[in-house]
């Protein structure tokens, strides 16, 4: 079955409230036009004049203080100056502390005592944690013996070797004896010193049960937690000296050039982004590092950290200042930024650009008056942090 509409259908309620409202308005309208006719007629010729003249007053009125806020074309006015742009190199770093060390474990064991939590400052010497030793108990045993095996082996060789002599002196044994047990003696010094090296490593092993700090600073890293058991090479705490940070930023080789001890410098940090902070270059690398796009590795000192809680490895985003540009025509936009006119040939990301100068003799341009810069199209270049940035305009120059 077809959907049709019966037009000839009783219409809705709401449609039916909508008509009646249609009807009551046009009625309403007829009857004031109905009484303007009226009184037009029984006043007198000039009374109707005033009242046409007070109406179209009253629409001239209307016009005069409602359209041009509409239609009228909104210009903008800047105070244009001489100003002077930084030179900014930019790159990418990591925040470093003065001094870190990271205790790993040296073998397998549990925990058996904890003395730190992250965050905490320790001293010089402090005891960290203590780490069971019964896994690697039987094999300092068995080191310890085969150091006593070996000084007896030697002291048995050296008893030898003057035996042979004594004996060769008195044509008791041939030549060849003594040369063997001359053998035998360095075989037996080498197996000393060999038991001795092991001894020593794993003094070094059972010693790192204990871990101390190795100077005072701050735990910034607890890398087990609560565990109860660490596997050997696992990290176990983190140590830093934070009274000093460094970042150490790459720079690009073909900028390198540009940068020296002691510039001034500016780092931005993500975790505090509204909050810059004052550096200065100490150290310039001598070669690129990384088997990508080579980049020199340049430290930069953060000489105030505005009492902020910073941690090593932070990213960070180094700014170093390298010089200033001459001074140029310029004007401040939204944001901080500065719109910059070139003369004629500075710039090579345009084929065409004018100086502000060459703009008085163009009739498409508004001229500056009264030390203003009033609205126009200019070719021009917004200066970010030392780059020239060319920006589009109706000319198409990009």
């Amino acid at each position: 079955m077809k959907n049709t509409i019966d037009w000839k259908a009783p219409p809705t309620r709401p449609f039916r409230k909508l008509m009646n409202h249609g009807k009551a308005l046009l009625f309403h309208a007829r009857r004031l036009v109905a009484r303007t006719q009226v009184f037009l007629v029984t006043q007198p010729r000039t009374m109707q004049l005033k009242a046409v003249g007070g109406a179209w007053g009253v629409l001239v009125l209307l016009n005069a203080l409602l359209l041009p806020h509409r239609y009228a074309p909104e210009v903008k006015i800047e105070r244009i100056a001489l100003r002077p742009f930084p030179l900014i190199v930019r790159a990418a770093g990591n925040l470093e502390a003065r001094e870190s060390f990271t205790a790993r474990a040296q073998f397998d064991g549990p925990v058996v005592e904890k003395f730190f939590r992250e965050g905490q400052k320790v001293q010089k010497g402090q005891k960290l944690l203590v780490m069971g030793r019964d896994r690697i108990r039987l094999e300092r045993q068995q080191k310890k013996d085969a150091l006593l095996n070996s000084e007896a082996d030697l002291g048995k060789a050296r008893k030898d070797l003057r035996l042979q002599k004594m004996l060769y002196r008195k044509q008791a044994v041939p030549r060849s004896s003594v040369d063997d047990a001359r053998t035998a003696l360095i075989k037996a010094e080498q197996a000393w010193r060999s038991a001795q090296e092991s001894m020593r490593l794993n003094g070094q092993i059972w010693e790192s049960a204990e871990v101390t700090a190795p100077f005072s600073g701050t735990v910034v890293k607890d890398w087990f937690g609560d565990d109860k058991f660490v596997m050997s090479g696992k990290e176990l705490v983190t140590v830093a000296d934070i009274s000093e940070f460094t970042v150490k930023a790459r720079v690009d080789e073909l900028e390198i050039k540009q940068i020296h001890e002691g510039q001034r410098a500016q780092i931005k940090i993500q975790i505090f982004a509204d909050q810059p902070f004052e550096a200065v270059v100490r150290d310039v690398g001598s070669q690129p590092e990384g088997s990508g796009i080579p980049e020199v590795p340049v430290t930069l000192l953060i000489t105030d950290t505005h009492g902020l809680l910073l941690r090593p490895k932070l990213t960070a985003e180094a700014r170093i200042l390298t010089g200033m540009t001459e001074p140029v025509l310029s004007v401040s936009l939204d944001g901080g930024q500065q719109l910059r006119w070139n003369a004629a040939g500075v710039g090579d990301e345009c084929l065409e650009h004018h100086s502000l100068a060459d703009r008085h003799a163009r009739p498409d341009q508004s001229r500056p008056r009264g030390g203003h810069l009033r609205a126009f199209r200019p070719r021009a270049y917004l200066h970010r942090s030392g780059a020239d940035v060319c920006q589009r305009d109706e000319s198409g120059c990009s």
